[in-house]
């Protein structure tokens, strides 16, 4: 159900010093799924990878890591597939970029409180959104699926600009109404969340999400299973992205 991509600056591929390389690697805020598998990942490297020593960076995560990556401030990252494609779109050059590995797709999952009002995403004109932090895949993400899918602009809700270790409380905590999480299901932020409160996540309608995939084929319709979470008793729709 998983898919993400590893991106490293094709130079550092060609060098040919044989002397231990230090590499940053941008692995987004803490409590997404990007900074743990990063981490994890940076461990190992240097564990078992001698020639390197791999630093984890905080980011934004994948938009910046993207911009990053291609400035030569990070030498890897991770970023989703659709990222790299709208920073093409931007005129931004890539070409110093490679793939190197393929991992999971992450999906959009907006998350409410058990008893907010909000049933679906035509919902959220006027209220208070956490649509991720500036530079950040999850805004990326939830400024299209909005727009594209319902015809909702940023200025059409209540903007909230978080990371993900602070989308948690944020919820917890009536700071927002909502809050989208894009991540692997199930995802990290969704699980705190969970942990203390009840919470629901809304579906997107088949007729926006099928709209999006359409005008954006980076983002398929993907179905999350029930009981990936507790609360989840039904498959739910939305989207996501390589």
């Amino acid at each position: 159900l998983v898919l993400s991509i590893l991106i490293i600056s094709l130079l550092l591929i060609l060098s040919t010093s044989f002397a231990q390389q230090h590499l940053a690697f941008g692995i987004a805020k803490p409590g997404g799924t990007f900074y743990t598998l990063g981490a994890g990942f940076a461990n190992v490297f240097n564990k078992y990878v001698p020639e390197v020593q791999v630093t984890g960076e905080s980011t934004a995560g994948s938009t910046e890591n993207v911009n990053l990556l291609a400035t030569k401030q990070l030498d890897l990252g991770f970023a989703g597939s659709a990222y790299y494609l709208s920073a093409k779109e931007r005129g931004l050059d890539l070409s110093n970029l490679r793939l190197i590995s393929v991992g999971y797709v992450s999906v959009v999952q907006w998350i409410v409180r058990e008893e907010s009002p909000i049933k679906s995403l035509k919902d959220f004109v006027g209220k208070r959104i956490a649509v991720g932090s500036i530079g950040s895949g999850t805004l990326e993400t939830s400024k299209l699926a909005l727009e594209m899918g319902y015809g909702i602009s940023i200025d059409d809700i209540k903007a909230v600009y978080l990371g993900k270790g602070e989308t948690p409380n944020a919820l917890r905590d009536r700071a927002v109404d909502a809050a989208c999480s894009f991540a692997f299901a199930p995802s990290p932020d969704a699980m705190d969340i969970s942990s203390t409160t009840a919470v629901r996540i809304i579906p997107f309608d088949k007729e926006a999400a099928e709209k999006i995939y359409k005008k954006y084929p980076a983002y398929p319709v993907v179905t999350i299973p029930k009981g990936t979470y507790k609360f989840l008793k039904d498959d739910l729709l939305t989207i996501g992205t390589p």
